[in-house]
């Protein structure tokens, strides 16, 4: 059996996994293990007045980015100009980005000429 056990002789047969020695097993602390990460299908869903605060957050991050970057504030726009679809004009977003103190000149002569129509 010693030799079994330290590899010198090896066992044959079916069952000769039984003459080998148990691997070493870890022995916990005590402590309770982590609970496993939630998966998709166990995740609740948002609520409305969740998901409505994630939407003012993402908004007010965009026009916080509008404010310092040129690109981020035409993103806004084209994003304004399109809920508008055939509904108007676009003389409201103008107003609102002055209002959110975005500056109008970040906003190219091809957008404004889009304002003015």
């Amino acid at each position: 059996m010693e030799l079994i056990e330290a590899g010198s002789l090896t066992a044959l047969g079916t069952s000769a996994h039984l003459l080998l020695p148990e691997p070493a097993s870890r022995i916990g602390d005590g402590t309770r293990p982590a609970p496993p990460p939630a998966t998709a299908e166990h995740q609740k869903e948002p609520t409305l007045d969740e998901l409505w605060k994630r939407v003012v957050a993402a908004f007010d991050a965009a026009v916080e980015a509008a404010r310092e970057d040129r690109e981020a504030a035409k993103k806004l726009y084209d994003f304004a100009l399109y809920g508008l679809g055939n509904r108007g004009t676009g003389h409201g977003i103008r107003e609102a980005f002055t209002e959110l103190k975005i500056p109008l000149d970040f906003l190219s002569h091809k957008d404004d000429q889009r304002l003015s129509a």
